[in-house]
């Protein structure tokens, strides 16, 4: 079973990624945007002034369904164990190389822990196949708890202007119906990462 978490930004899809599959015996972390960042050799936010918003939701379309379909050419496994992302085998996905496209064999695709970006249920194609392939926890936060955790974070592209509060109400207005489309919702405001991974488990469990 391949386990994805979706949510908005601040939510703690990667902090909670990395210890559910370190309390997961035989699963693997992997982070779509660290995919992301490098295939293209150079930041998200870098991406989005460079080529725009379409071009990267059309990266992570297409990371997403080569991750949930060959996991095993975007990683070295031994790498991935060690620092808890992955490292890519291919240098672009859209390059010529056909072979680069051909799926290794030696690692179970059904066991991944998949962080992803806030944005990805944005297209319905993505959020169908999140569930289709995987068990997809929504990590819900108040707008509040959000705020705090992203305040000061300039990483984070559609989130880089004054009124941060604001874009972040907006942006989960936008999202949340398709956030609410995932298996299990788990609200994480007001709980320890502890608190929070040890009720998804029993989600899991109980799923």
């Amino acid at each position: 079973m391949n386990i994805s978490l979706i949510g908005m930004p601040g939510a703690g899809k990667s902090t909670i990624g990395k210890l559910l599959a370190e309390k997961l015996i035989g699963f693997d972390y992997i982070d779509i945007d660290e995919i992301i960042v490098k295939l293209e050799k150079t930041s998200i936010n870098r991406i989005f002034e460079r080529f725009g918003e379409e071009y990267f939701r059309n990266l992570e379309t297409k990371v997403l369904n080569d991750l949930l379909d060959c996991p095993r050419k975007f990683r070295d496994k031994e790498s991935e164990r060690n620092f808890g992302v992955a490292t890519l085998k291919s240098e672009h996905l859209y390059g010529d190389d056909e072979s680069a496209a051909k799926c290794d064999t030696g690692l179970d695709s059904s066991n991944l822990i998949i962080s992803t970006g806030g944005g990805i249920v944005l297209r319905d194609e993505n959020i169908n196949l999140l569930r289709e392939k995987s068990f997809v926890i929504y990590l819900k936060s108040d707008i509040n708890t959000l705020y705090e955790r992203v305040k000061n974070n300039n990483e984070r592209p559609l989130l880089n202007l004054n009124d941060v509060k604001i874009k972040l109400s907006n942006l989960l207005n936008e999202r949340e119906v398709k956030y609410n489309q995932a298996h299990l919702v788990i609200n994480t405001t007001d709980k320890t990462i502890d608190d929070t991974v040890n009720e998804i488990l029993t989600g899991i469990n109980n799923g």
